[in-house]
């Protein structure tokens, strides 16, 4: 039996789904120092979308601007 937190971020949502879902992926999959710098750095509006994605790009993980910017408008929740 999955847990809920598992069921919740397997839903579709109107708004964001798979994307959404992308997010939490990347920040699950990360260890916890990095999962609180991936967090910060979303939230701070500050730090360039494109800087995010260029960092990750060389850890091998896949995120593009685009949903960075909706996380940060509010589309998929927050982390």
């Amino acid at each position: 039996m999955t847990g809920l937190a598992d069921e919740i971020k397997a839903e579709p949502s109107e708004h964001g789904g798979i994307k959404r879902r992308r997010i939490w992926q990347i920040a699950d999959s990360l260890d916890p120092e990095d999962r609180a710098a991936f967090v910060a750095a979303l939230n701070d509006f500050s730090v360039p979308a494109a800087s995010i994605r260029r960092v990750l790009a060389k850890r091998g993980i896949r995120l593009s601007e685009s949903v960075i910017s909706n996380y940060r408008n509010g589309h998929y929740g927050t982390l």
